[in-house]
Parts: structure tokens; C-alpha cells; sequence
């Protein structure tokens, strides 16, 4: 977990690495219960890169429900804000920095771009070493932080609302679908194909008269 506050250096605090002679680190139980409502707390403004990521881990830490996402009061994925901004640009992290960060704003930038891999949500760090791991990711969370700021502010208003509206909820939701997954009712499916196929037929049998 990563935490970014600003006027504070970022902190990293690691859950489960696992390698020969792993430093000491808390238990997710009493992370989740220690940080759990500070990201339940709508009213705590957040930025946050990947948020659908985010949502999913923060729910196998066993917080949140369906009803209730476990991370509240987001502002911004600089993600999403970049894709409603230019739908055909690169949206990682070191891309977003590359593009809107200044040249001296060099630790968000620099050491993001070390993590070129991909948000540490997407990123197997059980083998890292907790201290190579800190630096780059709490770096990204404090680029995370400053991105979300400015790519928010430079959505023109119909993207804002569709960013609060449906981007960020969509997050929460689809990580519930992936934690849990969908049923299907298979028999409803089926009956679907053989209406589909008889259309196609029917299709099939006017573009031969045409012709």
C-alpha cells in the first residue's frame, strides 16, 4: 500500500513479500483495520491510479462490500482522466508523467519511470525487495497524487461529469465482478443463439433473393 499526503514524503507499506530474509511486515488484517477507514471516508478527497486494481485489492483485504466499495472520496484516475481527455494515447503511469509533469519535477517522474511495468497493482512484488519496491512505489503515488489534480482540472465539463458519473463507479462495480465473478443463465443464452441463428437465416435467404 502506497500513500501519498501532500507536503509529506510518500510512504510504502508492504503486505506480502516473500524472499530470503524479508524485513518485517504487518498483517493485512491490521492494516485493513487501521487503514480501512481513512479510504471508507468519502469526505477524504483521493487520487488514485488504477482504481479498479485498487478496489479489488482493498476487497481481498476484506474491506468493502458489494453495496459499499471499500475506497471512497476519489477525484481522479489518471487514467481515466487521460483516456476521457484522448482515447488514443498511452495511459500508464511513465507516459502520463513523460507528457504532464515538468522536467524538474524529477522524483514523481524519474522514479515512476522505473516502474514502466505498470501501476504496483498490476505487478507481482511477492520476489521485490521491499526496499527497491518503496521507492518507486510510493513514487507513484505521489505522482498519482499530482496527476489526478491536473488531469482532472483539464477535463472540459461533459467529460467531468461522465468521469464522476459513470467512470469511477464503473470502477467500484467491475471489481466486484471480478472478484465474484456473473451468473449466467445458460438456458436464456441458448435460447438467444437459436433466435440469432434463425435471423441470420432469414437474412441469408433475402440477400439471396436480391441477388
Amino acid at each position: 500500500v502506497a500513500l501519498y499526503v501532500p507536503g509529506q514524503a510518500p510512504v510504502y507499506v508492504p503486505l506480502q513479500h516473500h524472499y530470503l530474509k524479508t524485513p518485517a511486515q504487518l498483517g493485512g488484517g491490521l492494516v485493513a483495520q487501521v487503514l480501512g477507514p481513512l479510504f471508507a471516508d468519502a469526505a477524504l478527497r483521493k487520487q488514485m491510479y488504477g482504481l479498479k486494481d485498487a478496489q479489488l485489492a482493498l476487497q481481498q483485504l476484506g474491506l468493502g462490500s458489494a453495496a459499499r466499495p471499500p475506497l471512497q472520496g476519489v477525484d481522479a484516475d489518471p487514467a481515466l482522466c487521460s483516456y476521457l481527455l484522448d482515447p488514443g494515447l498511452d495511459h500508464s503511469l511513465a507516459a502520463l508523467c513523460e507528457r504532464h509533469l515538468r522536467p524538474d519535477a524529477a522524483a514523481p517522474k524519474a522514479r515512476a519511470g522505473q516502474a514502466a511495468r505498470g501501476p504496483a497493482g498490476s505487478r507481482d512484488l511477492e520476489g521485490e525487495e521491499v526496499s527497491q519496491v518503496a521507492q518507486s512505489v510510493a513514487a507513484e503515488a505521489e505522482a498519482a497524487y499530482v496527476l489526478g489534480g491536473l488531469l482532472r482540472a483539464a477535463l472540459p465539463e461533459p467529460a467531468l461529469l461522465l468521469l464522476d458519473q459513470m467512470e469511477i463507479p464503473l470502477a467500484a462495480l467491475l471489481a466486484t465482478i471480478e472478484r465474484h465473478g456473473v451468473c449466467l443463465d445458460s438456458a436464456v443464452l441458448h435460447r438467444l443463439s437459436g433466435e440469432l441463428a434463425e435471423r441470420l437465416k432469414a437474412l441469408e435467404a433475402d440477400v439471396a433473393k436480391a441477388a
